[in-house]
C-alpha cells in the first residue's frame, strides 16, 4: 500500500468519518486523525486508519475525476503550493 498523507480536517469525508463511522466502532476517542494509504492496483481503494486506535476502513469512490487520490481526497501530504 502506498501512504498518501493525513486526511486534512476540512475535507468533508474526515466529518463523515468523525461523525459517523467511527462513533459505530466505539474507539471512546472524540477527536480523531486518519492516515490514507491507497491500494497498489486501485485508483478508488483507500483505507483509512485512525491513529491511536489503529482502526482501519476501507472506501471505495466510485465516478472520480482524475487518477490523483491525494488532491482529490483532502489528503495532507505535507505539499505546500504558493
Amino acid at each position: 500500500m502506498k501512504y498518501l498523507g493525513r486526511l486534512n480536517p476540512h475535507d468533508p469525508f474526515y466529518a463523515y468519518l468523525q461523525e459517523q463511522i467511527f462513533p459505530q466502532l466505539r474507539t471512546g476517542q472524540q477527536l480523531r486523525q486518519f492516515r490514507v494509504f491507497q491500494f497498489p492496483a486501485s485508483n478508488e481503494v483507500f483505507l483509512y486508519e485512525e491513529t491511536h486506535s489503529q482502526q482501519k476502513v476501507i472506501g471505495k469512490f466510485f465516478n472520480r475525476i482524475g487518477k490523483d487520490g491525494s488532491s482529490l481526497l483532502g489528503v495532507d501530504t505535507g505539499v505546500r503550493y504558493s
